[in-house]
């Protein structure tokens, strides 16, 4: 070894190539040149360093042939690991990997020809790396090994020796329906899939297909006699596709797995058993469960992991692979924690999210070590709609499903959104049946009295009478008639959301109320004395607005009411505190550098074809540019814009358009007038006719900008009610927020409302703006459910938000605990003694 004798400009250079960042400055570059880097040549069977020194430089290898070699413990003979060729378009920094997890050497580097060598001090570079912790990711390929780290072939490796597989592998994506090679070529390399699907096809028409966190590229038993074998089978991408490509050689030299194609065989065989082995999958004929296995993600735990969070809505099927384990925990309805449970594989959790988004019921620890299968639900769907069969419908249907509504609620309650079930649904009690029928009652009762009368002789049988009758019974069953209906569509509903009153005449109109589960404050129950013999009562749902309630009256059972709506609620806050658990979660991974990578999703969006054009596509896109130029501007996508129903303005303009109407009459007609006399006196009637057009015209155009001045808007934060005049004149402007809102409620009054299907939607708030109302809006109830889904997208939002800001003050007080050495000093702490000296 000698010192290489180049100028400092080199060394600069070199070194602004490695880690350049624009925060550091001259002052950083001129620390590293006083002394804490040095240029280096290497000569041929030159030790650069021994296994198992301390790591006390960074070797940047920036020319020749570099071997590194790994004596295993107990092993005399050294094996080599890699050989590295470096030009002066490269860059090679030994030592990396174990300066990160090691903190000693885990191989023996030597030159093999003259090796130019820019030796960097450990010290410098901690201290730069404090400085600057995302230079981290310039000198290594972390991201590569965090995700190589969760691929089940590589399982037990170390994160050292995946970091020089990280160095070694190829990163490569592949577009839909391309040969990754073929029948016959030479097994010289690994593939691992990182995100997409693979199909494998043999000569003799087998066929194998691979998803997420699969291997690849593997040889046969038959062929496994040595290096240069070729593959009996051929692959071809099914979608766009990543994967890592590791050179075969390396590979083994590397990891030390001699056969890693058997490895991966028994990977294949424990995936197929899984999938096969599934109760919820025993309709799937065997062609359906292999290509499942290409649609499902196969994770390696490398540590222990909380997959699946108590109270989390979940969209996935997981299941723990035979011989592995897992801990289960729970709280109970009081926070309390219950007994945690270790389940041994082959288990699975979550198969319910294959039909919609529901909540875990406990939460799902991973072991270190563990491998699983993950099916996403949209993936399922995809697999469905390529195969042309419903799956989900093939599924063993378990037993929470049955509380999902069925095709026929959806269609009754319209409102319903994606992962909402009824939890209990009420009609007002049998006694205000009899309160809406008493009139039917009371004619009912007169007709009977009036027969009678006639049978018994009383009354003489005449026309009038038998008229009257039949009259009567006719007005008795249109009114049972509308009573039942009125009484049919009058209901209490408490789903695992919210709280829906509804009250509807068909026809007729519609009023709806609800308010969010987790805003309710109290539910009074009222109970008179005629309650209490019959079984009914009065029930105010409150919530936190001043005056926000729902009432229901004449419900059966109100208590039972009352105790669903408060588990639910309850459920509804686990929830709230599940998610807020994740987040946790997430930061403190991320902050501890230990956030595990891995896809979610397998099936891939494939990028969509160019279409061809031709003169009448060219022709099209003129006209929407020219359509687009003259319309007014459109709003964000995030925002909506709601003006009042075009009847509203019928209505407000029908005078000026009457006026008009009759001008244009009074021109027409002097068309029919013969009198020539006339004629010379319309003159003066039609200049003045014109100015009384002109004003209507102007009249009817204010009309028209002021309906359309008064819009009510909704965006991600914020619903705005804007009430505009045309021109300069007065602007009121109402705006709260989303979260701010506690109940909203539909009001469709009359059957012409409910014909042109518009209405008012009422925003209750518990902030000073008060009540918001979207006055004589189209569909209203398409805007309460818009308004209701862009109130729950906002509070998730600022859940999140509100557990991200408490979990990144938790490192904050772990670190300050730490420099205050609160660890060390628990760990220090003398033993307790009692009064004779010795140790409890």
């Amino acid at each position: 070894m000698e010192t290489t004798g180049i100028s400092d400009e080199e060394i600069l250079r070199q070194l602004q190539s490695i880690v350049d960042l624009p925060e550091l400055t001259q002052s950083d570059y001129a620390y590293f040149l006083a002394g804490h880097v040095r240029a280096q040549t290497y000569h041929p069977t030159e030790t650069i360093f021994q296994q198992d020194e301390q790591v006390l430089h960074l070797y940047v290898v920036s020319k020749g042939v570099v071997g590194e070699e790994r004596t295993p413990r107990n092993r005399r003979n050294a094996k080599a690991v890699l050989k590295r060729e470096v030009d002066e378009t490269q860059r090679v920094i030994l030592g990396v990997y174990d300066l990160y997890y090691r903190q000693r050497h885990s191989t023996t580097a030597y030159a093999q020809d003259e090796v130019r060598v820019l030796e960097i001090d450990a010290s410098a570079v901690e201290r730069l790396l404090y400085r600057f912790p995302n230079i981290s990711k310039r000198l290594a390929r972390l991201e590569i090994i965090d995700r190589l780290q969760t691929i089940p072939l590589l399982a037990g490796l170390r994160k050292v020796t995946l970091g020089f597989l990280a160095d070694e592998c190829q990163k490569e994506q592949w577009p839909a329906d391309t040969p990754i090679y073929r029948m016959g070529d030479l097994a010289e390399t690994l593939y691992l899939i990182d995100t997409g699907r693979v199909e494998l096809m043999w000569g003799d028409g087998q066929r194998r297909w691979l998803g997420n966190g699969a291997a690849f590229g593997l040889l046969d038993e038959a062929d496994e006699a040595g290096f240069g074998a070729t593959l009996a089978h051929g692959a071809v991408a099914l979608g766009p596709l990543t994967t890592f490509n590791l050179p075969r050689t390396p590979f083994v030299d590397i990891t030390g797995l001699t056969y890693p194609d058997r490895r991966g065989r028994d990977l294949y065989a424990d995936v197929d058993w899984s999938i096969s082995t599934l109760p919820l999958l025993q309709n799937f004929t065997a062609m359906q469960r292999q290509k499942l296995a290409g649609s499902v993600n196969h994770y390696l735990m490398p540590r222990n992991h909380i997959i699946l969070q108590q109270g989390e809505i979940n969209d996935s099927l997981w299941v723990l692979m035979r011989k592995q384990q897992a801990q289960i925990h729970a709280l109970d309805s009081g926070g309390e924690a219950l007994q945690s449970i270790t389940v041994e594989g082959p288990a699975f959790f979550g198969e319910i999210a294959l039909h919609t988004d529901w909540p875990i019921g406990s939460t799902i620890e991973a072991q270190a070590g563990s491998r699983w299968l993950r099916l996403h639900r949209r993936d399922l769907e995809a697999l469905s709609e390529e195969e042309g069969v419903d799956l989900q419908r093939l599924l063993r249907r378990p037993a929470d499903l049955e509380k999902l509504p069925t095709a026929t609620q959806i269609q009754f309650y319209p409102w319903l959104q994606p992962g909402e079930y009824i939890e209990i649904s009420r009609r007002r009690h049998w006694i205000d049946l009899v309160h809406k029928l008493w009139p039917s009652i009371a004619i009912f009762l007169v007709l009977f009295i009036l027969s009678l009368a006639v049978a018994v002789g009383v009354l003489a049988p005449s026309l009038w009478i038998i008229l009257l009758v039949a009259l009567g019974g006719l007005v008795m069953l249109g009114q049972v008639v509308w009573g039942l209906v009125d009484y049919m569509n009058d209901y209490l509903i408490v789903t695992n959301r919210r709280v829906v009153l509804q009250e509807e005449v068909i026809f007729f109109k519609q009023w709806r109320q609800e308010a969010l589960l987790d805003r309710i404050q109290n539910v009074d129950v009222t109970v008179g004395f005629n309650g209490k013999l019959m079984g009914y009562g009065n029930i105010n749902i409150h919530t936190a607005g001043q005056g926000n309630a729902i009432p229901f009256r004449f419900v059966a059972n109100p208590d039972r009411i009352r105790e669903v709506i408060f588990n639910q609620r309850r459920q509804r806050l686990t929830h709230v505190q599940a998610e807020n658990k994740v987040v946790m979660q997430q930061l403190l991974e991320k902050r501890l550098g230990l956030r595990l990578q891995f896809p979610e999703r397998v099936h891939l969006d494939r990028p969509r074809a160019a279409v061809q054009s031709g003169w009448a596509a060219r022709l099209g896109q003129s006209w929407r540019k020219l359509r687009a130029y003259l319309s007014p501007p459109k709003p964000p996508t995030n925002r909506i814009i709601w003006h009042k129903h075009w009847f509203i303005l019928l209505s407000r303009g029908i005078v000026p358009i009457s006026i008009l109407g009759g001008i244009l009459l009074l021109f027409f007609g002097q068309v029919w007038t013969q009198l020539a006399a006339l004629r010379a006196g319309f003159f003066i009637l039609d200049l003045l006719l014109i100015l009384v057009a002109l004003v209507d015209l102007g009249w009817l155009a204010w009309i028209t900008a002021d309906w359309r001045n008064d819009t009510y808007e909704i965006d991600d934060e914020n619903v705005v009610d804007i009430e505009k005049k045309p021109l300069f004149f007065a602007e009121m402007r109402r705006e709260a927020r989303l979260g701010d809102i506690e109940n909203i409620e539909v009001d469709i009054p009359s059957p012409l409302h409910y014909i042109l299907n518009f209405g008012n939607v009422r925003l209750q708030t518990a902030a000073t703006q008060g009540e918001f109302t979207f006055d004589w809006v189209p569909n209203p109830r398409g805007v309460a459910a818009e308004i209701q889904r862009r109130i729950e997208a906002y509070r998730q939002r600022e859940q999140v938000a509100l557990a991200r800001r408490r979990a990144q003050e938790l490192p904050e007080w772990f670190d300050m605990y730490d420099l205050l050495g609160g660890s060390q000093k628990r760990q220090s702490r003398p033993p307790l003694q009692n009064e004779n000296g010795r140790t409890l």
